[in-house]
Order: C-alpha cells, then structure tokens, then sequence
C-alpha cells in the first residue's frame, strides 16, 4: 500500500506502572489526566468538569451531560464512623451521630464532615461493627464481586451489523455502538451482548502485571478476534484472498505467543466479531511462573448491581451470587427479598444444590429442602413484592426455624444440618428481577424466640436484641428514645444497633450524580462544585451543602439522561490513542497552535501538547473529493527517505539538489541526498478528466495511477528476482556498491549511479560508462544506498536544537495520496502553512488532510513503498572441509 497506515500511541500509565485517573465520556471514549480545579458555577447553570490532561495544554472544559464517570487510582482510606445510614434516595455512608432532634440528625464523619440530615429521609442507621454480627450481604459492596476480576476499568461495547463470512474485521472505533457499559473490573464476557450471532464486541481495560517477565497469551475464537497490549496488535485474525476463497488466518498463529510486560499495568483491548452460528471467545495470560490465568468468564459485577441504597440487584434470571463464610453453632438470618413480581429464589448454605440446606420458591410456595426434608413455610401472594423473614439455625440440635416479620413463627424443622464444604451464602435469581434488601447474619446468643415485633410501629434495636419502641434522640451526648406516650429512656449509644423507621421507602433517582467509595459508600446528589481534592453536592436529604473528600473515592457517576447526550454540532473525527480513541473535531486556528482537538462536550478547541504521540483521522465528509491539483502540471512522485510522497514536476537534478515544482512546497529545491525515488509522470497515459472529476468516495489517485499500469501491463510492475538480484551486490564490487537502480517502462532494471536530470533526459552511470537515456522511457529511479542514519532521527534533532518547546513535527496523509512532514506553523484563508527543515516553506489545503499524525517518529513506523530497496552483498559461499590425502 501507499499509504501509510501508522498508529502512534499517548502512554496512559505512569513510568511506576500507577494507574492515572481517568475520563469516561457516554459515547464510550476515555481520557486519563487528573481533576483540576476550577470557579464556582453561577446559579442554575450548566455544570462542567475541568480536566487537566498530558494530552493538552489548557484544561478541558467538559459539559457534565456528556460524560459518563470518572474513575480514581485505588487508594486507601480507613472506614471511620459508628453507623451506616442510608437514605430513601439511595445514599450510603457512615458517619457517628453527635445530635438528633425532633426533625433532624447531626452526624459527623471524617469524609463528609458534619452533615445536618433531615430525619424523614433516614431510612436506615445499622451498627457497623456489631460483635454478633458475622456477614452483612445487604450491601454489594459486601460480596467482592470485582475483588479478583483481572481486567481493570474495563469498558465494553457492543455493536451490530450484517457481517457474513470472508467480510473483512471492521474499523470498531469507527462505528457507533448499540450498547456500552463500564466496569470496575472485569472479564471479557460475550454473555454482555446477549445476542446470538451477527454482533461484534470490543472490551479495553488494564491488566495488572506483578512483576517483569515474559508473558504467554492463548487467544482463539469462533469466529474472529484481534488482541492488542499497549496499543499494539500482538495477535489476531485476518483475512487473506486464496484463489477464489476468502481464508481466515492468524496473526501471530494466536497460540503462545510471548510478549515482554513490565510491572505494573499495561493496557488491553479486545476486538471480536461473529459471522453468525456459534460465538465464542477464548483468551488466557501465563505468567513467568506458568500461573495461567483465563480472561474470560461471566462477569457478577455486571450482573449484579448496585440498587438504591447500595443493595445487591439483578434484572438477569438465574443469575447467582455466593459468598464463602465460617458460620458458628448457633446463628440468625434476617432476610428480606423484594422484586417487581413475586419474588422468586434460592436461598442457600453453599453451592452444592444437591446438598446444602436451601429455602427456595416452589410456584407461589416457599420451602426448605435438605435431602429427603421438604416443609412448606408459606404461600406467596400473587400480589406480594416484599419478604421478609428471620431464620435461626442450631447445628448442635440440627434444628431450624423460620420467622416472619412480626416474629411469628412459621415453621420449624429437625434433621437439617450444614455441609462444611463450601460453605457460605448462596442466592440465585428464578424471577425476572431480585433485589436483596437486607441480608444479616449474627450470632445468636440469646433465645431462639425473641417475641412478636410490631413492624407498623418505630423502633431500635440494642446489639442485645432487645427492641425498645420509640423514636432515637440525643442532646448533648446523650442518647434516649421518646414512646408513643412520651416516657423517655436513656439508652448506651455504644449498644445501638439498628433503628427500623415506618412508612420509609426508598425512592429511584437516576438524575443525579453519585460518588462511589471503595469501601461501599454511595453519595447522590447534584454537583454544585469540583476540585482537585473533593465535590460539593447538593443532596434530597439534607438543606445544606455537603462536601464531600474524595480520599477513598473510587468513582464519580455522572447523570443518565433518558434522551442520549448529542452536542450541538456532532462530529466524527478520530483522535487515536493507546488502544482506544477520542471522537471529536480537528480544528485549524490562526493562533501560534494552528491545530486544535475539540472533545465531545468541550466548551472550546484546546492545542496539542508537543508529548503527544497520536493520529487524526478526519471524517471524510469534510474532505474534498477529487484531485487538489493539475496532474498534468504535476505528473511525478517525489519519495523522500523520511517517509514524505509529494507530486511535483522535476526541474533537475545533480549530486547536490534536485530542483523541482510542488502544488503544496513554496522553495524548489531540496537537497539530493533526501531523495529516496522519483516516479516520472505515472499519470501519462491516463484519463486526467476522468480523476478530477470523480465524486464517488474517497480516493487515493496513486493507487489509482498504479492500479491502472498494472492492468494494462497485467503483469507484475517490477519482477521481483530481478530486483533482488539488482539489490545484490558481488564480492569484488563491495567497495563501490550502486547507489541507484533505474527501471525502465519495460521492467528492465540498471544499476549504478544517477548523475544528472536536464530537460527531458537522465544522466546515468553504470559499469563505467555514462548513458543518456530520454525521461519518457524511464518509470522510476531509486536510491539505494545504504543510510548511515534516519532522516527522520536528524530532523528530530533539528528540532531538540530549537528555544520553542512547543515546536513539534507532524506528518500530514492527504486524499490524494501524498504524505508530508512539517511543523505547523499558522492558518490562513483555508490553508495549513507550515515549515520543513529540508525544503522550507509549504501550504495546504485544509480540506485535502485526511490524516495528521503527531508524536514520535521511529523510522520502522513508516511503511514506505522503497523500504526494502537497500543494496546488500550476496551470501558468501560454503566450503566443506576437505581431507587431506596421506
């Protein structure tokens, strides 16, 4: 190919392997950088985050409905406060009660500081240390469902399309998904799409690297995938044309393939695709020390969620959750389960189905199973979305009973017992939806039976289990409950654990903002003010700010809209990162930073550091089609050794310059060492009225100059095993190798030495003798010399030599084809001007750039079309060893 498909990529990860914080937009784009600081917003206006990114060199200024979340560097933070509260908005935290009157709470926290609640939006104060308490389950946070997932921040997509077999893979960060979610960790998990076949799936996120070392990856798949480590494709499937047959091969043969990480955390990105059938995704890492870990696997985390309040949810059926404890003799389980039907379940002492002692539903009839046990406990109304019960279990009498909410007992049941394998909470899902509201196992220290308990009336309950009616107050330290007949009593706060409010329910918000902390807090609200080190909220239950540290914070969720975020002039181009991309617009502007990025949501266009290593693809709607110049005026290819094609008319040509006209280089001449090849007049015999009008797509003229000579030819256009043995280079002519290799229109090549071009004929040495051979006979002429060192290093080093830090080189893709390397320098009237170190002042057409690449340039990055053609000296010959005669 011509054109050079380059992918530079910005490093999202400190040296140290540290994980930067990171930007989530909704359209799934990603960011990392750090929260800057930033001015109050006026009253009722539009919230936005300010961003301060290596990417550029000011702030992003984001409009809040545009993103999705930020996510922060595990960091930690000790959980402080006695109580857990949670509110009927769904809040969770924890904080110690220093007040309570008659229409509020004071609570204070280290996190939230002191935070005035009113009290009708308390809908639960629990005890966060309670001596009897053995597993509190009503939080998600609770069962570590994310703790051992090896992908980390893991954001998935899933797109459709009607791909058959033999379609080659397609551009994913080109095309809009139908669905996108994001993880705190994860597995690459095809159950995500829930579709059948006919979808494709990309996932990136980072793995965790323990130490440094050679690292083996196994990827397989039905039908295809592709696997990329820090931006670089190290395994996956192509397609190859054989015959008439469209075949699947790998890159990298996909198996074992070993790959170099370092300690700390590396980027991944999967892309899969399905044709249809059977979809299946295979994928593992083995560590130096032959631990192999599989990649893939059914993600809780994602099936399980986080429901107001911070319990444990799935709208998933059959979905299941397990957490492995260490239970006592003797122990009580308060359980209250509620669903949008009837709720439907398995509750259970471990895994084994087969074993374990289970309550589960049955149709409309909840039972508890073990073995040959099976004991109805009641029946459910079809109306009914709330159960609660209490179980007591005694495994020195192997008895249990059941509850209900009043205390009431249901039924009690001998020969039941606890299998030690395994052992631990098990639910599963058989309805449409389950929500677990509150799932408490303790110890059970007292009697079995501790009386009827009215659930229409306020109440608190001591760590004891004594339940005391009333309604919680404190002044002045001291803790006291008020009856319904006013008789107050005092009470040790120190044994508090729990208050149950009536009439309390929780209430779905999905318009505001939430924080998540690492330890299962959860604050909502809507954000008044971000900096650096915390954000303040407005909250539903409280009249007053609260600000909230975010030391500990895991992420911060950004409203979802039911109307999906659209900014006011949508654009495609493509900034593209480490394995994941940026949407946006490239922006040209008159300032001393002519080329600008402006983000989705960004309130304005922001330059590009001179750090950055990236590629713009502009969306092709913006570029004008056809040629931007006469062919005819400009019939030959100019080859640079930096990589750079540009169309020209060649002047002359001597050993020192080579003098030429360029539709896009103000100087005419360069130096003639820069010269890699020069293709005279490949356009000749075409149609000129047939390129410059064509509207159809997009098009690279050069490739269809070439295409057209093969077809006429229909024959190779340089017969390889003449160019090798052109390329080769004898014994006795080491010390005088050719410099270059003339091809004739016919396929016949001459090597030797390019002395001069005047008018219409070339001036050439070989074997000693000087020829004059006429232009118009001649395709190409290239060098082929050996470089001593990259053309693209010495401008590099040009540049390092300048005062200005942020002059920086930049490699401009055209629609037609041809490839330049400048530093920018200003815009003017539609025109890119810039400067290049080896033939001086240029201007383009900002409507001709197809693709700006920006960044660090390495020589082996550039796919030029004359790479290969480097002179080199033949094989030596191989003497056996001869045997002497005696």
């Amino acid at each position: 190919m011509l054109g050079l498909w380059l992918v530079v990529f910005l490093c999202q990860v400190s040296q140290s392997g540290e994980v930067a914080t990171r930007l989530y937009w909704k359209n799934g784009d990603s960011l990392s950088g750090q929260l800057s600081a930033s001015d109050s917003e006026p009253p009722n206006s539009e919230v936005h985050v300010h961003w301060s990114s290596p990417l550029f060199l000011d702030d992003l200024i984001i409009d809040i409905g545009a993103l999705a979340k930020i996510t922060f560097p595990d960091s930690p933070a000790s959980t402080s406060g006695a109580f857990r509260i949670g509110n009927v908005s769904g809040d969770v935290w924890t904080a110690d009660l220093i007040a309570a009157n008659d229409s509020t709470f004071l609570f204070s926290s280290q996190r939230f500081g002191r935070v005035r609640v009113n009290r009708d939006t308390v809908y639960s104060m629990n005890r966060r240390v309670n001596p009897n308490l053995i597993f509190d389950g009503s939080q998600l946070s609770a069962w570590g469902l994310s703790l051992d997932a090896p992908i980390k921040n893991l954001v998935y997509k899933i797109f459709t399309g009607d791909w058959t077999w033999g379609d080659p893979f397609p551009d994913l960060l080109q095309l809009k998904p139908i669905y996108q979610g994001i993880l705190t960790a994860g597995y690459l998990d095809l159950g995500l799409a829930e579709m059948e076949e006919h979808f494709a799936m990309s996932f990136e996120g980072q793995l965790e690297i323990e130490e440094t070392g050679e690292y083996q990856f196994d990827l397989s798949a039905d039908d295809v995938a592709r696997l990329y480590i820090d931006g670089k494709q190290i395994s996956g499937f192509n397609l190859k044309e054989d015959a008439d047959d469209k075949l699947v091969e790998f890159m990298g043969d996909g198996r074992n393939l070993d790959t170099r990480l370092t300690k700390g955390r590396h980027s991944l990105r999967v892309e899969y695709l399905d044709y249809g059938g059977e979809a299946r995704l295979s994928l593992s890492i083995m560590a130096p020390n032959r631990n192999k870990v599989s990649l893939v696997k059914e993600n809780r985390s994602s099936i399980w969620q986080n429901a107001p309040g911070g319990h444990p949810m799935t709208k998933r059926a059959q979905a299941k959750i397990f957490c492995p404890l260490q239970l006592v003799d003797r122990f009580a389980v308060e359980l209250e389960f509620i669903s949008t039907g009837q709720p439907r379940f398995v509750f259970a002492l471990g895994e084994d189905l087969e074993q374990v002692l289970r309550l589960e539903t049955w149709g409309n009839e909840l039972v508890v199973v073990q073995d040959t046990v099976f004991e109805p406990v009641l029946t459910i109304d079809e109306e009914q979305h709330d159960l609660r019960l209490r179980l007591v279990f005694d495994s020195q009498t192997n008895q249990l009973w059941v509850y209900d909410i009043t205390g009431q007992l249901l039924v009690e049941i001998d020969q039941v017992h606890i299998i030690a394998e395994d052992l631990g909470i098990y639910i599963h899902n058989r309805g449409s939806d389950l929500t677990l509201q509150r799932l408490s196992v303790y110890h059970q220290t007292g009697e079995v039976n501790q009386g009827s308990i009215d659930p229409t009336r306020p109440r608190i309950y001591l760590i004891d289990g004594q339940v005391i009616y009333g309604r919680l107050f404190m002044t002045d330290g001291q803790a006291y409950v008020i009856a319904e007949n006013q008789q107050r009593q005092d009470i040790d706060l120190t044994q508090l654990d729990r208050i149950a409010s009536t009439g309390v329910r929780l209430a779905t918000n999905t318009a505001n903002s939430y924080l998540v902390y690492n330890d299962g807090a959860l604050m909502k609200g809507e954000i008044q003010e971000m900096q650096p080190d915390q954000v303040t909220l407005r909250t539903d239950f409280s009249n007053e700010l609260v600000i909230c540290k975010l030391t500990g914070l895991e992420s911060i969720q950004f409203p979802v809209n039911e109307i999906e975020y659209e900014p006011d002039n949508p654009v495609d181009d493509l900034l593209r990162l480490e394995s994941s991309a940026l949407r946006g617009e490239l922006t040209f502007d008159t300032s001393s930073t002519p080329l600008n990025w402006l983000p989705a949501g960004a309130t304005k266009s922001l330059a590009l550091t001179s750090r950055v290593s990236a590629i713009i693809d502009r969306n092709r709607t913006a570029l004008k089609l056809g040629l931007p110049f006469n062919v005819l005026e400009f019939p030959s290819l100019l080859h640079l050794k930096n990589g750079e094609v540009i169309p020209c008319a060649v002047i002359s040509y001597n050993e020192d310059e080579l003098s030429f006209k360029s539709p896009f280089i103000i100087g005419t001449t360069i130096e003639s060492k820069q010269v890699k090849a020069i293709l005279f007049n490949p356009a000749r015999e075409l149609n000129y009225d047939e390129l410059n009008t064509t509207t159809s797509g997009l098009f690279s003229w050069l490739d269809t100059i070439l295409g057209a000579i093969e077809r006429e030819t229909d024959a190779p256009l340089i017969d390889p095993t003449k160019l090798e043995r052109a390329l080769t280079v004898p014994r006795f002519k080491r010390d005088s190798p050719p410099s270059h290799v003339l091809v004739a229109k016919t396929g016949d090549l001459m090597r030797g030495s390019l002395l001069e071009i005047s008018s219409q004929m070339i001036q050439f040495d070989s074997k000693l003798r000087t020829v004059s051979l006429p232009v118009n006979r001649i395709m190409q002429v290239v060098d082929v010399s050996s470089p001593e060192k990259s053309e693209v290093d010495k401008q590099k080093d040009q540049l390092e030599t300048r005062s200005d830090s942020k002059a920086k080189m930049v490699r401009v893709d055209l629609s037609d084809g041809s490839i330049l390397i400048f530093e920018p320098l200003t815009t003017v009237k539609g025109q890119l001007l810039g400067h290049s170190p080896l033939y001086g002042e240029m201007t383009i057409p900002i409507e001709t750039i197809q693709r700006l690449t920006v960044g660090e340039f390495e020589e082996d990055n550039f796919d030029s079309l004359f790479a290969e053609w480097i002179v080199r000296p033949g094989k030596e010959p191989e003497f056996g060893e001869e045997k002497l005669s005696p």
